[in-house]
């Protein structure tokens, strides 16, 4: 794991900002709040940046058991730099799929994560998953009433829905999947025709099949707002 420097990475925004005059930055870090002395660090260089006084940053990754853990005067710090959304992957509703995924968090702490950032003013993006290779009918039922419980508490945060699960090569998940009876592409290109839009392992008898292509498509009108903006999910009842 490494990263660059908080001076670093200030001073690659303001580059940007002095340079093009962007006020709006995406941080593509797979978790930016992983460690809270960096994140501090990072905070307190944007302090002194005048740049910084009129910028928004967008979908920084945070953890659900980080939003818990963080004292809530540093995510107001963040909010007041213009941080207006973070991303987080909470993926199941259920916890016997959260513990057997080792996500190290349960229902109730995203819920209590849910209602920490609505006070903060923090708009939460949420990503699901279904397909898992041991899931059942009533997990995918418990991320579907998970879904509903966040935007009905939360009604600023976004469910962006349920993607199916994609194993990837060298995980715990995907020797799993080949030890129940998927046949893993025997040519690269054909690598290309698994993502989280298709189940493509024959673990399931066709009918929870189903449950989850489905339960991809609830997800997706559970939460209104992203009725306009997004289409792929139908992709999954192909």
């Amino acid at each position: 794991y490494r990263v660059l420097s908080p001076p670093k990475v200030v001073a690659e925004m303001r580059r940007l900002n002095e340079t093009y005059g962007f006020q709006h930055f995406f941080f593509l870090d797979d978790e930016f709040f992983i460690q809270e002395e960096r994140v501090r660090a990072i905070r307190d260089e944007l302090l002194t940046q005048p740049f910084a006084r009129s910028m928004t940053v967008h979908n920084a990754n945070i953890r659900v058991d980080e939003i818990n853990r963080y004292d809530a005067a540093l995510l107001e710090s963040m909010r007041d730099l213009g941080f207006q959304d973070v991303f987080v992957g909470v993926e199941s509703g259920s916890d016997e799929i959260l513990t057997r995924i080792k996500k190290s968090i349960t229902r109730d702490d995203v819920i209590r994560a849910n209602r920490k950032i609505r006070k903060i003013g923090i708009r939460p993006i949420y990503a699901f998953m279904g397909g898992f290779p041991f899931e059942k009918a009533e997990n995918v039922w418990d991320t579907l009433t998970l879904i509903d419980q966040l935007t009905r508490e939360n009604p600023d945060a976004t469910v962006l829905g349920m993607s199916l699960f994609c194993p990837f090569p060298g995980t715990e998940l995907y020797d799993e999947c080949v030890s129940r009876g998927m046949k893993p592409p025997d040519r690269l290109p054909r690598w290309a025709d698994i993502d989280y839009t298709r189940l493509k392992y024959a673990l399931f008898d066709p009918e929870l099949v189903q449950v989850f292509r489905y339960g991809v498509l609830f997800s997706y009108f559970i939460d209104y707002k992203q009725w306009p903006k997004r289409a792929w999910p139908l992709m999954a009842l192909k």
